[in-house]
C-alpha cells in the first residue's frame, strides 16, 4: 500500500516514481514523458497567445467556476466530507480498436472514455436529476517532464459531452459529437491549458485561505483522467503482476463532481 497527496506529485510522476523505484519490469510507456516533444514554434505561439489573452483567461476563468449550473445530478442534501473509490484496471485495446474502426479510426481513447461516462450517467440518473449535457474537465500533463523527480504538471481544459443518444439511438453519433467537442475546445483553450497550470503553481504557493478561493467552486461536471500507463502487463520486482491500481481519495466536496 503506498500513500502519498497531490501536491508531490501527479499521475506520470507517480508512474516514473513506480517504475524507478519498485523496479517494475515489462513496463513500456505509450508515451514517454521526458522524451514526447513539443515543437518550438507551437510552444512560442502558445505563450504568446496566453501573454495577449491572460486577462480573458483569468476572468472567464473565475466566471465559469462560480456560474456553472448544478454538476450532473442534484442532490438531495449536500456532502460535506466523503470518500471517493478509484480503480484503474487495463483496458482492452481489442474492443478500443473494434469501436474506432467504426468510425475510420477518427476517435481517441478519451472521446470514447468520456462518451461511455456521460451515457452510463444518462443511463443510471433519474430524468429529473439529469442535465442534457455534462462539461468533462479533462486532465492533461504538460509535456516533455524534465526529469523523474516528483512534480506537478498536469493541466486541464472543458468540453462539454451530451448524455442522451442524439440520432437513431445509435452511441457512435454521439462519439463523433464528442471528438469534434473535444477538438474545437482543444484548439479553442490552448491559451487556457498553460494559464491553468502557471495560475496552479501559483495559488498553490499561497496562503490556504487564498488557495480555496483558487479551488473551491467547480466549472465541471466530471473529472476525466486518462492515464496511459503501459502498453504491457508489468510485475514487481519478485515477479508479481501489477492487475490494476486501486484508491481512496479523500473529497470533502459538495458540488457532486466525482474522479474517473
Amino acid at each position: 500500500m503506498v500513500r502519498f497527496h497531490h501536491a508531490y506529485f501527479d499521475g506520470l510522476s507517480y508512474l516514473m516514481a513506480m517504475k524507478k523505484f519498485f523496479q517494475v519490469s515489462g513496463h513500456e510507456y505509450i508515451i514517454d514523458p521526458k522524451k514526447y516533444e513539443i515543437p518550438t514554434q507551437l510552444n512560442r505561439i502558445v505563450y504568446l497567445n496566453l501573454l495577449l489573452k491572460f486577462p480573458y483567461t483569468l476572468v472567464s476563468y473565475a466566471i465559469n467556476k462560480y456560474t456553472y449550473p448544478q454538476k450532473y445530478w442534484k442532490p438531495s442534501a449536500p456532502v460535506k466530507t466523503g470518500i471517493r473509490y478509484f480503480r484503474q484496471i487495463p483496458i482492452e485495446l481489442e474492443k478500443i480498436n473494434i469501436i474506432r474502426n467504426k468510425t475510420n479510426r477518427q476517435v481517441n481513447v478519451t472521446d470514447i472514455l468520456s462518451t461511455a461516462v456521460a451515457l452510463a450517467l444518462g443511463n443510471i440518473l433519474p430524468e429529473d436529476k439529469m442535465l442534457n449535457q455534462v462539461q468533462i474537465f479533462q486532465i492533461l500533463a504538460m509535456l516533455p517532464y524534465p526529469n523523474e523527480n516528483l512534480q506537478n504538471r498536469f493541466t486541464a481544459f472543458h468540453y462539454p459531452v451530451s448524455t442522451k443518444l442524439l440520432n437513431d439511438n445509435n452511441p457512435l453519433d454521439n462519439l463523433r459529437h464528442t471528438h469534434a467537442q473535444c477538438g474545437q475546445y482543444f484548439v479553442g483553450e490552448t491559451q487556457h491549458l498553460v494559464g491553468w497550470y502557471l495560475l496552479d503553481k501559483f495559488f498553490g504557493r499561497m496562503p490556504q485561505l487564498l488557495f480555496r478561493l483558487f479551488t473551491s467552486g467547480t466549472s465541471s461536471s466530471i473529472m476525466l483522467s486518462s492515464i496511459p500507463a503501459s502498453k504491457k502487463q508489468c510485475s514487481f520486482f519478485d515477479g508479481v503482476s501489477i492487475c490494476g491500481i486501486e484508491g481512496w481519495v479523500i473529497q470533502p466536496d459538495g458540488n457532486g463532481k466525482e474522479t474517473f
